[in-house]
């Protein structure tokens, strides 16, 4: 059975735009977005029956709730969905365990967990207190599975290739940043957001050579050295700040605040690292699925290009992104107090002031640190 009608929940984070924009692409998939309701109580959404379009629609947007399974099926029954493609956030498995229980009673044969990252089929990072969310939604897709419920595909790409090169993740082109985990020369796979989108369409397209299985992408494979050296190459060696971690210390000072409740960015990010960077945890897929997703490694000079491009990303997104923040700032503050913030760091006092002003119209704690990072209020400090 030919995919057709394709439900996406959950496109407002970082793989939203690229795999929505190759769907659309592809000029083959009837498209619609989940989404929540932007009221407490939404009116029911007027749907467009699919049998309306061609596939090279617009993709139609309706709002759904998403702790209501009865209301959920009620929805995918309207659209005839034939997969689910869920890219909500990692935090957000009871969600996903809602969506699934839905697709299942609407009829709804194929759905695609929010995975696209660390290979949790390695038994290291499948304990890793990080991932119990995504495991379990794994373990409920392949139980309906083994009872002829729905099918899947699970897709490992590593990390992101581009994204990561402006978020230290583990090179920052912007801030000319690098962090070694694991001393930065351990081969690990990483892939593009786009390429991600274009694998995303091809499962799809081959809905029978992607049932129930895992795909792995693996655009280049390279060692944080290297990547810091093509980085080098491109913007130059100087100015950069390069810190070296070990991956297993982390995560040995991360259990014990586990073990007492705390669940936070300190303590899930060290299981992160070392799915990518640690020993014997598969973060190089040393064999993947390239070849039929239709996805060419990268030599140097295609990771050389894809470093150029986020290097004009990350320019073009500080200029748009500092530009918007000032003329809020100048909005809420007036001239007298941005004339006293530019150019230093604020004191806790008036940092904590500054905030209480602000209020809901900050973006983030690290935005109000004026003079450190990059992010919203750079131009304070440059």
């Amino acid at each position: 059975m030919a995919i057709k009608n394709v439900v996406v929940a959950g496109v407002t984070g970082n793989l939203g735009p690229p795999i929505l924009k190759a769907l659309v692409a592809a000029g083959t998939f009837n498209i619609t977005i989940f989404s929540r309701p932007k009221q407490a109580t939404a009116p029911a959404p007027a749907l467009a029956p699919p049998s309306a379009t061609n596939g090279t629609a617009s993709p139609q947007t309706v709002e759904v709730d998403y702790t209501s399974i009865p209301s959920l099926t009620t929805t995918l029954s309207h659209l005839h969905a034939d997969c689910i493609l869920s890219l909500l956030p990692h935090t957000a498995s009871q969600t996903q365990t809602n969506l699934i229980h839905a697709s299942v009673a609407a009829g709804v044969p194929r759905f695609i967990p929010s995975e696209f990252g660390a290979d949790l089929d390695n038994p290291v990072n499948r304990a890793a207190p990080t991932y119990r969310g995504k495991v379990g939604v794994q373990e409920l897709l392949k139980t309906l599975a083994a009872e002829n419920q729905i099918t899947y595909t699970i897709v490992y790409n590593g990390a992101f290739l581009d994204w990561g090169l402006a978020h230290s993740f583990p090179v920052d082109v912007g801030r000319r940043e690098a962090v070694l985990h694991g001393g930065g020369e351990r081969v690990y796979s990483t892939t593009t957001q786009t390429s991600i989108g274009k694998a995303v369409v091809s499962i799809l397209q081959r809905e029978e050579e992607s049932r129930n299985r895992v795909v792995r992408i693996a655009e280049a494979n390279l060692t944080i050295k290297h990547l810091l050296g093509l980085a080098q190459e491109v913007i130059g060696g100087e100015g950069w700040t390069i810190t070296e971690t070990d991956v297993e210390a982390e995560v040995a000072k991360a259990w014990p605040l586990i073990k007492q409740g705390v669940f936070n960015r300190e303590t899930m990010m060290p299981f992160i690292h070392r799915a990518q960077w640690g020993v014997g945890t598969g973060g190089h897929f040393e064999e993947n699925d390239n070849a039929w997703l239709g996805v060419q490694e990268l030599d140097d000079e295609g990771v050389r290009a894809v470093i150029r491009d986020e290097i004009e990303n990350v320019a073009w997104e500080d200029e748009i992104e500092n530009v918007a923040w000032e003329r809020r700032l100048r909005m809420l503050l007036g001239e007298d107090e941005i004339e006293n913030a530019a150019g230093r760091t604020l004191d806790e006092n008036e940092n904590v002031a500054l905030e209480d002003k602000i209020g809901e119209d900050r973006l983030d704690q690290d935005s109000l640190a004026f003079g450190t990072g990059r992010g919203p209020a750079r131009w304070l400090h440059y």
